[in-house]
């Protein structure tokens, strides 16, 4: 029972769960959707703001998103704190893992991975790369702003 580092699990009566949902971590799992949801949002702004700063893009995304995510985080938080304070002696270790999850997943998504971006943005355009806002479309073209043509 709890938390198993070495075979990276959770085992709660009986079942075995695994440790990358126990934490937040699997792609399908509600908490990691607002980390693509934000990263969908820094994308559609990308597009309508192009001529603005990716960190100025990137904080009017976050900021878009954050109530929503506040209240993803809030009330998944607040429905595993319960079972972990209600839930008994079998339940205590993967809710824990779950309580535990939820807050660095929260906390990372805000805080951690929008300025990484940031960061190995300019990183990218410090060593003379395309800029990752300018990338391709599916066409294989990169989006450039059209300059106007005097007739």
């Amino acid at each position: 029972m709890g938390l198993d580092v070495g075979s990276k699990s959770v085992r709660a009566a009986g079942a075995e769960f695994s440790y990358k949902f126990a934490t937040g971590q699997d792609p399908t799992h509600p908490l990691n959707l607002r980390l693509k949801e934000a990263f969908d949002r820094i994308r559609e702004n990308i597009k309508l703001l192009r001529r603005e700063k990716l960190a100025d893009i990137v904080n009017r995304s976050i900021n878009q998103t954050l109530s929503r995510t506040i209240l993803t985080a809030g009330l998944t938080f607040l429905t595993v704190l319960a079972l972990f304070l209600f839930g008994g002696e079998v339940l205590r270790g993967f809710s824990f893992a779950l309580v535990v999850g939820i807050l660095i997943g929260t906390y990372s998504s805000i805080a951690i991975a929008a300025p990484i971006l940031v960061a190995y943005q300019e990183w990218r355009t410090g060593r003379g790369e395309r800029s990752i806002a300018m990338a391709p479309t599916r066409s294989g073209a990169a989006q450039q702003p059209r300059a106007k043509v005097k007739a």
